[in-house]
């Protein structure tokens, strides 16, 4: 087949447009319910991810921002976390969790995170089909690509991660296709609507907007540059204008925002182990023993398609060439940038094309030294992420080869009639595509979900007809020095599934206030006062007894620092403090002594909880007489020799921009 009886005038769009969306939609639909089939029957009591993983967190995100939509508070600012000072929050994916907010608000937050995901999956599948459907103009070839990708492992195991701002591609398609629409209609009005899409999806991820912005580099200028003529110079002009004006804005806007996160504040040395220790493997990359569970290995990298699926994709690349060759050089580009600098490279290509593998491999490495250095393109600390618009890329290359292949059967008169249609391509395609990623991945009939154990003091929280802030002791254990908070879980004797996200769990079930400094780079916790500050760390420093073995500092006796605890616990209790919630578990009979007679002069009434190893909840009241009698002398500042050591500051885990 020539390239010439290829290139015959596309058809318009037929008039059945509508028929052919929504019939996507619906066998798209189909495919999600079925790829998270294990979740439906419990969809109020568990939650999409594994244990271990940051799948709380997320559900804590996306009920963060749902609260934060709620007047005084914005998207941008909430009091609802680092009470009083609060935080400025940059939920990651931000565009997509506001979006979706109202899920939160018609259900609660397990049913609203379980829904999310099933709804970000099917908008990264329709997203895709309307991009191929773009290029094709066959809603049938988009809806079977669309199901490629939806179904692509890495975006499963994204799932299973519980990271949502890695999963939300659905941006980078629509904003693909409205650029190249743009310029193949010389449209002004695409043009301002692809610039719209840019911010949205800057906003949702800055990886997204790296993916986006390089596939488009390769991708746009081989697809419209040659549409443009001479006659319609002015048009494009407009329609070019329009569009980098708001790209150029919206940078400005996010080079703004972003400042105030310290997203890039990693060490080189950082940087260098995570792009060898978190890039993708070849061995694993390759396998499809159908066997073997790739979902938790330990490169985090299960595949990127499914060898049936690759082969597949291969080979309809190659049929679609001209026209896929830059889709397919944007997936070849990505997919050498998920190898990282990881160092056994050239030993695994030597394992598997012979001994000119390993200088080719220190090639790749040379190379992606180098594409590392770039701006933006070295904040991707785990390389292996590429394979997931790698796999975009090679699948909507496959689209062009496919519709190809259908343009020559319709011109055949021979076969049957069924045949001349796309509808049994889509189909056999969503359907293969849903089999191989899923059971290739391991997660089938056991995709990975944790259940959410029910907290009665939480609960009891909750149904407080009384608003207010609660701060839950200790905020951290003391040291041992182990390094991670993970490592050190408050209230996690509760339940073992809550790891280290436990305090944003109990804020999605009680919905109060909560002192609680984030280790979260996107939420940026605003100095409060240092009274408050060394307050909580001598609370912390309480549990020392029970958690090191150490004695309790001799500072918390030491009758100098009380006016500074006066003040500390005032500056609390006037701001809105309610509650004071303390394990029992990490406290002796002395440190809750100590506890009782701070809290005293506010406390107004106690309750315990028979939960692990006891919960006690300590309600407190602004007392008149104690504010009244209260004086603002200045407070004695202990000097270094006494001075209460400072609980040891933890480095914080993975941040939700990873």
């Amino acid at each position: 087949m020539s390239s010439a009886q290829y290139r015959p005038k596309m058809p318009s769009p037929p008039a059945s447009s509508n028929a052919g969306f929504w019939t996507t939609v619906f066998i798209l639909a189909a495919a999600v319910y079925w790829t998270l089939i294990p979740i439906w029957p419990v969809l109020n009591t568990e939650i999409l991810g594994d244990a271990d993983t940051d799948a709380i967190r997320g559900m804590w995100s996306f009920d963060h921002v749902k609260r934060s939509m709620l007047p005084p508070e914005t998207p941008i600012w909430s009091d609802q976390i680092n009470f009083p000072a609060g935080v400025l929050a940059l939920t990651l994916p931000w565009t997509t969790s506001v979006i979706l907010s109202p899920l939160g608000f018609f259900f609660g937050p397990v049913i609203a995170w379980n829904l999310s995901i099933a709804t970000i999956l099917l908008a990264i599948g329709v997203s895709t089909a309307w991009l191929v459907r773009q290029l094709t103009e066959s809603w049938s070839i988009g809806c079977a690509m669309g199901g490629l990708v939806m179904t692509q492992p890495m975006l499963l195991h994204a799932i299973a991660d519980g990271t949502p701002e890695h999963l939300s591609l659905w941006g980078v398609p629509l904003l693909l296709g409205m650029t190249w629409k743009a310029f193949k209609e010389i449209s002004p009005k695409w043009g301002v609507g692809a610039g719209l899409m840019a911010v949205l999806v800057a906003l949702d991820s800055p990886y997204h907007a790296i993916y986006a912005a390089l596939t488009g580099l390769i991708v746009l200028p081989w697809s419209f540059i040659r549409r443009w003529k001479i006659e319609e110079r002015l048009d494009f002009v407009w329609t070019m204008g329009s569009l980098l004006t708001i790209c150029v804005a919206g940078a400005a806007m996010m080079a703004a925002l972003y400042s105030f996160f310290p997203l890039g504040e990693s060490s080189t040395e950082e940087y260098l182990s995570l792009w060898k220790m978190n890039a993708a493997d070849l061995r694993v990359w390759w396998r499809h023993d159908f066997g073997t569970t790739l979902m938790r290995d330990a490169s985090l990298v299960p595949t990127a398609i499914p060898m049936p699926i690759l082969w597949f994709s291969m080979g309809m690349v190659v049929l679609g060439l001209p026209r896929s060759l830059p889709w397919a050089l944007a997936g070849l580009l990505m997919l050498n940038l998920s190898l990282g600098l990881n160092e056994k490279l050239p030993v695994h290509l030597s394992y598997w094309i012979g001994s000119f593998g390993y200088p080719i491999g220190n090639q790749i490495l040379n190379v992606n030294a180098h594409l590392y250095a770039f701006p933006g393109l070295g904040e991707i600390r785990f390389p292996q992420r590429w394979l997931i618009p790698s796999a975009m890329c090679f699948v909507v290359g496959a689209s062009l080869g496919v519709h190809r292949m259908s343009v020559w059967l319709k011109e055949q008169a021979w076969g049957p009639s069924f045949l001349k249609g796309h509808t049994v391509y889509a189909a056999f395609a969503v359907a293969l595509g849903t089999f191989a990623c899923v059971r290739t991945s391991q997660i089938d009939l056991h995709f990975p979900k944790q259940a959410l154990p029910h907290i009665q003091f939480a609960t009891y929280l909750a149904d407080h007809p009384e608003n207010g802030a609660l701060i839950m002791l200790p905020q951290m254990r003391p040291p041992p020095k182990s390094g991670k908070r993970s490592d050190l879980p408050v209230f996690a004797n509760l339940a073992d599934s809550l790891s280290s996200a436990d305090v944003q769990y109990f804020q999605t079930i009680h919905g109060k206030k909560i002192y609680d400094q984030p280790s979260l780079k996107t939420l940026y916790a605003f100095e409060g006062s240092e009274y408050i500050y060394r307050l909580v760390r001598e609370w912390d420093d309480l549990a020392h007894p029970m958690v090191t073995g150490n004695p309790i500092p001799a500072s918390a006796y030491d009758e100098r620092f009380t006016k500074r605890r006066r003040r500390g616990l005032k500056e609390l209790v006037e701001s809105g403090l309610k509650w004071v919630v303390v394990d029992l578990g990490a406290y002796n009979d002395q440190a809750l002594d100590i506890l009782y007679k701070q809290l005293n002069p506010y406390e107004v009434n106690r309750e315990t909880f028979d939960e692990g190893d006891g919960v006690l909840i300590i309600e407190l009241d602004i007392n008149p007489s104690i504010v009244a009698n209260s004086d603002d002398e200045p407070v004695l500042a202990p000097t270094k020799s006494e001075a209460p050591a400072p609980s040891e500051e933890v480095p914080s885990e993975e941040v939700a921009t990873e």
